[in-house]
């Protein structure tokens, strides 16, 4: 049996008559505190939702806590709200997969942050991006306005939301989409139309967390496929990249020295600079130190300890497309736990 097998008993398969679960209202499991404290809260909820829907109107004719069956018609539109993170994106990537293996036919939209939107349109699973910026366009309440009315306009049947934020259901039950599939918890259940329990069991890979949803969707889920086809053109942007910072060729490591959660999860510089001249002086590889703009610190200070090899600083210097093209030509990767990190696992880079 699938290890998803048994978390909902009432999220079959989408086109099997559709019979919507946790959509009702707002439950006692989305809380913590006093019954009165739960009341009050599932109030206030609903009469958010109950204001929100009569100010911007009904746009599918559906209420924000009802759902529907799809259309009979074999292309369906779906929106697919993706995680935030590059490490999110690698570990989802099964589940984008499983989505367009089932429903070869369907328009399937992916919403997402501006670092991460590269990404997404590489790949083929995907038909258009949607950007959510909250720094510009998106920023404040009218700015969530806007990505909300923008989002109807697509009138989109389905959408299916990864993340496990409040704000991420929110902006899709204000779009009106009538078919809305996610984790339950943090008051999502009153705006999910389909509410998954979120379950990992100890030691499962956060892979079948997002697995779990596509399966929600009445996607068919095998064995999870992490891998990233790398396309000779993204090969070919890595190659020119590293010609521009000044790397005249032969075998490299490529490094990610960053963590983005917290120093704690970093190795010490100093032994990342061990490892590089022991490689330098046994493989004659040259290092390829990878990472943002905000990274050039701490990969300068790497680089001037090292001893034995050729180093060049990308920090900066690539665009994640690019930085897969790298990650896919090179000879080696080491780094921390990091969205690079899973990247080059996804790209086959040991």
């Amino acid at each position: 049996p699938t290890p998803w097998d048994g978390d909902d008993p009432g999220a079959g398969p989408l086109r099997e008559g559709d019979r919507l679960v946790g959509g009702a209202g707002v439950h006692d499991d989305d809380f913590v505190g006093p019954r009165h404290r739960l009341e009050g809260a599932r109030q206030a909820v609903r009469l958010v939702l109950h204001e929100d829907e009569h100010r911007h109107g009904n746009r599918h004719g559906a209420r924000i806590q009802e759902g529907r069956s799809l259309p009979d018609n074999p292309c369906v539109k779906t929106l697919l709200r993706a995680p935030n993170w590059v490490g999110d994106v690698a570990m989802s990537l099964p589940g984008l997969k499983a989505l367009r293996a089932s429903f070869p036919k369907d328009d399937l939209t992916v919403l997402c942050r501006p670092w991460v939107a590269d990404l997404y349109r590489l790949r083929p699973e995907v038909s258009s991006v949607i950007v959510e910026d909250l720094q510009g366009e998106h920023a404040g309440t009218k700015g969530q306005d806007r990505l909300a009315a923008a989002v109807a306009r697509e009138r989109f049947d389905r959408a299916i939301v990864f993340p496990i934020s409040f704000r991420t259901a929110w902006t899709i039950a204000r779009a009106r989409i009538p078919i809305r599939i996610g984790y339950r918890g943090q008051l999502r259940r009153a705006l999910l139309t389909r509410s998954v329990p979120y379950r990992l069991a100890p030691g499962e890979h956060q892979v079948f967390q997002h697995l779990r949803l596509a399966a929600a969707a009445g996607a068919a889920v095998a064995a999870p496929d992490t891998s990233w086809e790398v396309s000779k053109r993204e090969r070919d942007a890595g190659r020119k990249a590293l010609r521009s910072a000044g790397f005249d060729g032969g075998p490299y490591i490529a490094l990610h020295l960053a963590s983005f959660a917290h120093a704690a999860k970093r190795w010490d510089l100093r032994r990342f600079a061990e490892v590089v001249d022991a490689l330098a002086a046994e493989l004659s590889l040259h290092a390829i130190l990878l990472g943002s703009a905000s990274e050039k610190a701490m990969n300068a200070e790497a680089a001037s300890l090292v001893r034995k090899a050729r180093v060049t600083d990308l920090s900066g210097r690539s665009s994640l497309p690019e930085a897969l093209g790298i990650l896919a030509e090179a000879a080696l990767f080491v780094g921390n736990d990091s969205g690079i990190s899973h990247l080059a696992a996804d790209v086959g880079t040991a």
